[in-house]
């Protein structure tokens, strides 16, 4: 017998019968939507190794691999090789009892438990080998614990978790690997780390997955739509051009990614870490973007991000995709009880706006910013607003679309120009040809590239990469991808929970109206809001905004003791938007340009806040509550140019409003949200006091 929860986890991994088809119109759910764990608390909830090795490595339970009936535990008609040979050894070795008679755990999920304390922990090697004398020493003979940190670390080894760190020169220059190995300062600036790691194999040692690996061509539905990759003419095109790649269907089609990220989820602490992202597209599209089939093949820590020299930490990427393409790797298909040659190519890369030009080589910012239209790219500088505007969007349209003669619309001419064409690897190397670049952050000799090159990228090293047709694609923006995520958690929690949730939660779940508001001022807090914009007419300033956020802090890469505390951050009001989403819900939200945290604001020795307004800081994340919201005005500095005081001031009749300190936000968004006035920004002001007697005086007298 098992509890219910068990109950429900077996059937959503494994189905409720083979063949079993959900009568979805009659009302039954899907159960396609796997649980998650919380390792944290429920991690010695019994020994599940099966699942661990399911979610980690591979697709499929052990029973997939390891065939009882075979002498020596391996199915097939072929003897695997001997990277095969090692890992179904260390399966069988995952059902070793941890001693006599223990059923909660085996010898393997027991290390692998330790390996997670001395993780979360920071316990040193030294520490966790005296920790496994100790357990030996008080565990019943015949434990089978391992002596040392030598002896567990070789056993997750063999599951392909290892990694091999490699010393980085501190100004992005080089890494001493190859013939810099054992060299002791850098041969460029004569003045050091990332991890590198090996799975693709491990996709075909399941006899599941490896099934699936095929599945772009046999099993895909070809019907003129494209629903996966291997339906694009990009795919297509890679494919008549390397046919002899082509004609081993279990050959890898590999994406990138990158971005990078604070670890430390405060902006006091100047940190970055760029992890390097693989995905295999042959499996089909409800598998590849599944976390347990991608691989971290790189993982770059510093305190700065690598930017510009982001391919001197790709080298060794590099040059393993080389080797996958040119010799391939001996592999062993559990599906087809066979050893094969597998090999790989990188299709294209996948990052957001900024992190594309780190990727291609083509700045994102300046005249030529725009990847698709190159050199054509046409700019115009906006002198007030310090920033360049990019018009030339209807060149892609047709050439009888209306809005190419739509001139009052747009900027004010007609568009007559035909699309520019695509940028291909030929073009590229075309234009770089004869430059040369040199990576570190102390270097300034690279300034000669033409338009906005800043390097050529490693990746054309790579032999097939300039006939790839489609080389960089970009990532969704940030809040589609959280929009998707929010109404995904609402409808499982709604599967799972059996009273369901509220009307105002699934309300938020189905997003805003499509159509949202704009305002040019609004009223809320008992301050009357302005936008920018229309400041610029006026002599009165009503945009200046002030939020105070709670974070957390630490005071060094190295602090394990996060304090919580108050930000202040200041800001200039760009936009206010309106929101409306069902059941006639509305939310405002503040659009503003933000001043960023360290030298862009200081105190003078009176102990006033100045802030520098003239460069505002590069965020995701622009937008605050309109109830978040309280105001300030900016006094400019005589003497400092770009540098304000901040002068702020109190709400107007506030008198005994029984505020409470602290506003819940998830309150306030299932409430009545807009309490503020929406006013007529081009109404008639009148100058003259209404409902007062007036006093006759003389000519000739003064009144103070």
């Amino acid at each position: 017998m098992v509890d219910r929860v068990t109950a429900k986890d077996h059937l959503t991994y494994h189905g409720f019968l083979n063949g079993y088809a959900r009568w979805f119109v009659h009302g039954e759910a899907s159960s396609s939507t796997r649980p998650t764990y919380d390792l944290g608390d429920n991690f010695d909830n019994g020994n599940d190794m099966q699942g661990i090795l399911h979610d980690g490595i591979c697709f499929g339970r052990v029973e997939n691999y390891i065939d009882d009936n075979d002498g020596d535990g391996v199915p097939g008609d072929e003897e695997p090789n001997n990277d095969a040979k090692c890992f179904y050894e260390l399966l069988k070795n995952a059902e070793k009892e941890l001693y006599p008679g223990c059923k909660k755990y085996s010898q393997f999920s027991a290390i692998i438990r330790l390996f997670h304390i001395k993780c979360l922990n920071r316990v040193s090697n030294k520490g966790f080998t005296d920790l496994l004398k100790f357990i030996k020493d008080a565990f019943p003979v015949g434990e089978t614990f391992p002596k040392s940190y030598y002896e567990a670390k070789k056993m997750i080894r063999g599951l392909g978790l290892s990694y091999n760190k490699i010393h980085a020169c501190p100004n992005d220059c080089m890494l001493y690997r190859k013939e810099y190995e054992n060299d002791t300062e850098c041969h460029v600036c004569k003045t050091s780390r990332y991890l590198e790691d090996k799975d693709s194999d491990h996709l075909f040692m399941s006899s599941k997955t490896a099934s699936f690996m095929r599945w772009h061509k046999e099993g895909r539905t070809e019907d003129g739509y494209m629903r996966h990759p291997a339906a694009s003419p990009a795919w297509k095109t890679f494919d008549f051009r390397n046919r002899d790649f082509a004609e081993e269907t279990r050959n890898i089609r590999l994406g990138l990614t990158s971005d990078g990220f604070n670890p430390f989820k405060s902006l006091n602490v100047h940190y970055s870490t760029w992890p390097v992202v693989l995905i295999p597209y042959n499996l089909p599209p409800w598998m590849c973007m599944k976390q347990e089939y991608f691989f971290l093949s790189l993982l770059i820590p510093g305190p700065t991000m690598p930017g510009n020299n982001l391919d001197v930490y790709l080298e060794p990427l590099i040059e393993e995709l080389k080797l996958l393409w040119e010799v391939g790797v001996n592999t062993y298909d559990a599906s087809m009880n066979r050893n094969f040659n597998m090999r790989a190519a990188l299709l294209w890369t996948i990052s957001n706006f900024p992190a594309l030009a780190n990727l291609s080589g083509w700045s994102t910012k300046g005249e030529f910013a725009c990847p698709s239209c190159h050199k054509d790219t046409c700019s115009r500088w906006l002198r007030y607003s310090g920033r360049h505007c990019y018009m030339r969007h209807r060149c892609f349209l047709a050439s009888d679309h209306p809005f190419r003669k739509d001139k009052r619309s747009f900027n004010g001419f007609e568009e007559h120009d035909k699309a520019p064409s695509q940028l291909s690897g030929d073009m590229v190397l075309r234009e770089l040809d004869g430059h040369t670049h040199t990576f570190g952050r102390l270097n300034n000799d690279n300034r000669n590239l033409p338009y906005n090159w800043k390097k050529q990228s490693i990746f054309f090293e790579l032999p097939y990469w300039k006939g790839n047709i489609l080389r960089h694609n970009l990532e969704r923006i940030h809040n589609e991808t959280f929009a998707s995520w929010f109404a995904n958690q609402v409808q499982n929690m709604d599967f799972v929970n059996e009273r369901g949730i509220s009307d105002e939660l699934r309300s938020l779940a189905q997003g805003p109206n499509f159509i949202s508001k704009r305002y040019k001022g609004f009223i809320i807090n008992g301050f009357r809001f302005h936008v920018k914009e229309i400041e610029q007419r006026r002599k009165t300033q009503n945009s200046g905004v002030v939020v105070i956020a709670k974070t957390t802090s630490y005071s060094s890469a190295n602090d394990r003791n996060p304090v919580i505390g108050d930000v202040t951050y200041y800001g200039v009001l760009k936009e206010i938007v309106e929101l409306e989403y069902f059941l006639s819900r509305k939310v405002v939200l503040f659009k503003c340009d933000w001043v960023g945290q360290g030298r862009m604001q200081r105190q003078d020795e009176n102990g006033f806040t100045l802030v520098n307004l003239s460069r505002p800081m590069n965020t995701g994340e622009p937008f605050i509550l309109a109830s978040q919201a309280q105001q300030v005005f900016y006094a400019e500095d005589p003497i400092d140019k770009g540098w304000h005081v901040v002068i702020k001031t109190t709400p107007r009749d506030c008198f005994d409003m029984d505020r409470r300190e602290e506003i819940d936000v998830e309150d306030y968004l299932l409430s009545e949200t807009c309490t503020g006035d929406i006013f007529d920004d081009n109404e008639e002001i009148r100058w003259v006091r209404e409902g007062v007697g007036g006093t006759a005086t003389t000519n000739n007298m003064i009144i103070y």
